[in-house]
Order: structure tokens, then sequence, then C-alpha cells
């Protein structure tokens, strides 16, 4: 059969008649065929910077002919499909074909809308050139069809809606080596629901809360995991699960959980600290409920020999801890390279001096270049922050406009490494009316570096916004700009301070954003700035520039308040202003 016959009838939509097994692999090959020649489209947009300089693309002959490209375009090429996809589309071609999908897949990640048809019918094919292996804990037994499936597996990682976990494949194979772990974090009581909604068979433990840590010091050691990741765990399960896992490496706790009376058993410390080979730990607390310092004071001690990064994520209703006992905890840890931390606590029943707090981290230890400074701020809630920088993490906080409330323990405000990389919703607040001054946009524009980001701020009135002004349409003023703000969120004060001047300021520092919500303003507000802005329009063609670029803006809350005669004769001036916006309710 003939290509151009199988392209007429893929077509037309007309079934092919299949007589034997070689023609129908035959047709299997020419459709695979037709759809690598269908992906070919897309070498026209690969960068050359990419591709090695000494070969030349024809995308021509490319768009022809897919088979035609050097293995370097075919692997950027599959580097942008699921491995599900690079099998079925490319598996059973030709032996070059073959190697680049046997490549593609050593680390094979089974995503959650793989079918378990699809697992039956290509695994089979593909088995042996796995090497490393993620998926589902629900699609564990669909892709172990037998035993020793994967000749080759070394490591796997199963994941779950409450834990990911990694481990070694052991002698007894892949299958059984995954029930083992999964039925170790069972001891802990970390998987039962995990297993309760599987098929996988397990020993049938059922562990009461007050039998959990008896057991564990009678449980086999699994020696196979080395990484794990849960998402919420108690403090007494994090403290039974050390003394099980003697080879894990990396462990992260999103929530620990506080447990009302966390048993040490005896003996545990000394296995644990004697095997143990933690490299990477991270835990995280919420403020709902109370932990104990001394959970974490034990975890850490526990590994202190073998510990290399740190990261704590504290949130608390109190400062349960302080810069003296972090300091105290870690400085044995004698191979830490890379400490990351940020507390977070209120002090609604407690007086904190900053000056204090920031004199806790002046010590040799913290002033020592290996460690990483500490930003120490406190909002108008009095909700306090304290945190290594740069910060990797979200916070709640409401950052100070006034600069000189932003404490470092060492260095000063204007180094590369103070920034929050994460933060996209940047609340700033001035408990005074602070104006808005150049040296704070520059500010933002340096340590907030996320993109898409919503600004909120108080009070919105920049310092002399007239003589600003004049010197912007004088040409005699360069504005800086925040680019990576997307949204101005002026509702939340109700566009406190906000002025005609001001806000043609503002559009110019954020060229990106292209909406105005003025709802919340006083209407008396609204008519002087609305006002304002048409005479400044007719005195300066660049205002009008500045203007045309809003697409939608919102000032009135319904069309019921535009019933007026007053409001309605304003329309014509708002649409004048905003000439090419969608003015919402009016």
């Amino acid at each position: 059969m003939s290509l151009s016959t199988v392209i007429h009838k893929e077509n037309s939509g007309v079934e092919i008649k299949r007589t034997s097994s070689a023609q129908r692999d035959e047709e299997n090959i020419i459709r695979k065929r037709l759809r690598i020649n269908s992906i070919a489209t897309v070498v026209s947009s690969v960068n050359k910077d990419d591709v090695d300089r000494g070969h030349q693309i024809n995308t021509h002959i490319a768009a022809r002919k897919l088979e035609l490209l050097p293995n370097e375009i075919l692997y950027l090429i599959v580097s942008h499909l699921h491995v599900s996809h690079i099998v079925q589309a490319f598996h059973g071609l030709n032996q070059r074909f073959n190697s680049i999908v046997f490549q593609s897949i050593r680390n094979f990640k089974i995503s959650n809308y793989v079918s378990r048809v699809w697992l039956l019918d290509y695994m089979s094919r593909i088995a042996d050139a796995i090497v490393n292996m993620s998926l589902g804990v629900d699609s564990l037994s669909h892709a172990f069809p037998c035993e020793n499936f994967y000749r080759n597996l070394t490591s796997m990682v199963l994941r779950h809606a409450r834990f990911a976990v990694e481990f070694n494949v052991e002698n007894d194979g892949a299958f059984a080596t995954a029930v083992t772990c999964l039925n170790t974090l069972t001891q802990c009581g970390l998987t039962a629901e995990c297993f309760r909604q599987s098929n996988l068979r397990n020993n049938g433990i059922v562990l009461k809360s007050d039998d959990q840590s008896y057991t564990i010091l009678r449980a086999q050691p699994c020696l196979a995991i080395k990484r794990l990741d849960i998402l919420h765990c108690s403090e007494q399960d994090l403290v039974d699960l050390c003394g099980l896992v003697p080879n894990l490496t990396s462990l992260r706790v999103g929530v620990l959980e506080g447990s009302s009376n966390v048993s040490f058993q005896n003996g545990l410390f000394d296995v644990v600290s004697r095997f143990g080979s933690l490299t990477r730990l991270h835990l995280g607390t919420s403020a709902i409920g109370g932990i104990h310092i001394d959970v974490i004071e034990w975890l850490i001690r526990c590994y202190q020999s073998s510990l290399e990064q740190v990261t704590l994520v504290i949130s608390s209703s109190d400062p349960f801890l302080d810069g003296y006992h972090l300091q105290k905890i870690l400085e044995p840890c004698q191979k830490l390279k890379k400490l990351s931390f940020k507390f977070e606590f209120d002090e609604e029943d407690i007086s904190v001096d900053i000056n204090d707090l920031c004199r806790q981290f002046q010590s040799e230890w913290w002033l020592n270049a290996l460690r990483a400074p500490v930003l120490i701020l406190r909002d108008h809630n009095d909700h306090v922050f304290i945190g290594s920088i740069p910060l990797y993490f979200p916070v709640n906080m409401i950052f100070p406009t006034d600069l000189n409330l932003w404490r470092l323990n060492k260095g000063q405000l204007d180094s590369s490494m103070l920034r929050f990389t994460d933060l996209k919703s940047i609340h700033f607040y001035s408990n005074n009316k602070q104006a808005i001054t150049f040296d704070l946009l520059r500010f933002i524009d340096r340590v907030f570096p996320s993109c898409n980001q919503t600004l909120t701020l108080n009070y919105w009135k920049f310092d002399s916004p007239q003589k600003l002004f004049t010197q912007w349409i004088n040409s005699t003023l360069t504005i800086p700009t925040l680019n990576r703000v997307a949204f101005l969120d002026m509702k939340t004060y109700a566009c406190n301070g906000l002025d005609a001047m001001s806000l043609i300021l503002w559009l110019l520092v954020v060229p990106n954003v292209k909406v105005l919500d003025l709802e919340s303003m006083e209407n008396a507000d609204k008519v002087i700035l609305i006002k304002t802005l048409d005479q400044l329009l007719s005195e300066s063609d660049r205002v009008k520039s500045i203007l045309d670029r809003i697409e939608k803006v919102h000032i009135w809350k319904s069309r019921h308040e535009t019933q007026t005669r007053s409001k309605r004769n304003l329309y014509q001036i708002i649409s004048n202003i905003f000439s090419n916006a969608n003015l919402g309710n009016l």
C-alpha cells in the first residue's frame, strides 16, 4: 500500500482494510511517518543558536522529511513531548529512531493521564531501556505486570497527593521494593489512607496511635528510601520515621503538625545519629497548632554530622525560636553549607524590640561569610518577619515604605542578595502617608524580581507630583519603571492619595498595566480626578499617548450609580480621556 493511498484514506475517513499482521505493521509505520512529518513544522521555530554550528538546516527539506534532520534537532523536538507520546510516535520506525526513543525514556515519568491500556500495550517494548521511573501510586500495579519486569531499573519515585518517595531498587525487584517502602511509611502513620484506596499488597499493619512508637522499635528498617517529600506530618510520625530510614538523604516536610505528647524512645537518638546520612532537611510549620522546639532540635542534632542544607519555614503565634537558640542548634553542624529560613509571628500579647532581634543575629557565627544576611521587619499590624536572604518562599507580610525600618544584621539595603524571588503580590504600607519616591520604586524593582506582579499601596501620591509632571512634560525627567508589575491594586485602600498627576506618573512607572480600577474612590474625588485629567489631556499630547494605553477602566461600582445627570455628563469626558478603553459600568 502506497503512502499516497494511506494519506487519501486517512483524510477521507475511509477505514483501511486490514488483511494480515504484516500489512497492519506496515500501516502503523506509515501512520507514524505521517505524524512525524506533521511534527516537522516545529523545526522552523527552532532557535539557530541552539543548533550545533557545524550543521546547516534546510527547513524546507525538514518540513518534508523529519528523518533527514540530525539527532541534535530530533532530541530537541522530542524534549518537548511527553515520554508516552515519544514512544507511541517513534518506536518501531527504524533502528535510529528506536535509539532516540530509548535514550529519551531512560528517565521515565508515567503521568496520571497515561491509561492502563497504554501501559499494557507499550511497556513491554521499552521496559529494559528505563533506568529511573516516576509514577503515581495508583499506577503501580498496572506498570508491573510481573515482578521482575524492569531489568535495568535502578531507582523509582512514587507520587501521591500526600507524599513523594524516591528509593533505590533492591535485589527483591522494583515492585517488591515499592511495597516495602510504602509499608514502612504506613508504620509511621503516613500512608494508611493510600493503602486503603489501592489494591497493593501489604503486611496488613493497623496501628493505634499509642502502639506506633512501640512497633517502630521492633520494625525492620527500610534501606531503600533515599528521598521523602511529605505534605503533612505530625511531630511523632517524623520522629518515628527517622528510626526506620537510615539511608534517607533528603527530607522535606511541608507542614509539621504538633503532637500533644512526643515520645522519644530510648536508644532511638543513638541509632539515628550513628547511621543517619541526611544531607538536606526542609521543615515547614503552620501558625495553627503549637510546635515543640525540642522536636526540631532533636532532629537536627540527630543528623548534625551529615547535614549540608537546612531550610526552616516557621509560622507561629509566638517567637518560640530566636537567633541565639538557632545558632546553638546549628553550630555543631560542621558540614552545613546552606541555611535558609523564614520565621513569621505576631506580637499581639508581647513587646518585641526590633533592634534586639537584629542583635541576636550579629554574633561571630552569624556574621561569618558562610552565613546569609538576615532581614528583620515588623509591619503596621505588629507582624514580625525574620528571614535569610535571598528569600525563596512566599511571605504574608505588608512591607513598610519607610526603608529605614528594613533591618539587616549585616550589609546594606543595596545588597544584591536582598531579593524576594517568588513574591508576586507586593503590599506596601505607610503609617504616616509617606509620599512615593523614586528611591522606593528603584528599591521595589530590585528586591522583587518575579513576573506578573500585583502592587498594593495604602497611599498613592508621589512626592511633589506637580514638579515631577512638569519635568516629564519638558523631557527633563528620567522615570524609573516597574516592568514586572502587571496590576495596580488601588481598590484595597480606596485610591488613597491619588491625584491626576500622580496617576499619570504611575502609568509611566508601570508600562504593562492595562486596567485601572477606581471604583473605591470617593465620588467627589472621582469628579476632581476626571476633570483634572481632561485638562491635562488638552494641554499635552504626551498625556494622550499614556492614557490611550489603558484597555479597561472601572469607575462606578454599578450601572445604577451612573443614572444621574451629572454622572451622565461625565461619560463623554471619560470616554474622551480613555479613548481606547472599555468603560465597564458606564
